[in-house]
Order: structure tokens, then sequence, then C-alpha cells
């Protein structure tokens, strides 16, 4: 279980990770938002926790922090920019 995963490393980027992706996909972005910024304080170079903190303030509302970290994603890892693309045309879609 995820408290026992916490509880034997707080430090394990991964596990971090899969709660922030737990969070997101049950729409608690707060929630995500905590745990996806412990994954950049784990290791600052982790562009797909750029990206979804860019999503998280998406769907907060707040278009400056999204813009903001989307920008750091692709900064860190280009291949972002396709996948926000990719995002975009599925949101149009929806």
């Amino acid at each position: 279980n995820c408290n026992k995963a916490l509880r034997l490393d707080k430090n394990d980027e991964y596990v971090q990770h899969f709660l922030a992706d737990l969070y997101f996909k049950i729409d608690d972005f707060g929630g995500a938002l905590e745990f996806y910024r412990k994954v950049i304080f784990l290791n600052p170079k982790n562009a797909e926790a750029y990206h979804y903190i860019g999503l998280c303030y998406k769907n907060l509302g707040n278009k400056v922090l999204h813009k903001k970290y989307q920008k750091k994603a692709i900064e860190l890892e280009p291949d972002f920019k396709k996948r926000k693309n990719v995002a975009l045309m599925i949101d149009k879609k929806q």
C-alpha cells in the first residue's frame, strides 16, 4: 500500500510520483501538486513532474503558472512540446 511505501522511504521519487498521479487521476489537483513538488525537490530535472504541475495549475485556473511549468518541462525535455500539442488536440475533441 502507498502509505506503507511512503513510511519506508519518503525520499523515493517514484513513490512520490505514483501518489501524485493518483491524486491527479481523481481530480485532486491540490493533492497532486504537493507530491509533484516533492518529485521536483528530489529530482529537479524530472520534466514529467513539471509538465503535470503545469496541468494541475491549468485545471485550477492558473494560466500563468500553467505556462511557466510547461515551458520548464519543454526546456528540460523538448518532447514535452509534442505531448502538449497532442493533449491540446485531445482536449478540443472532448
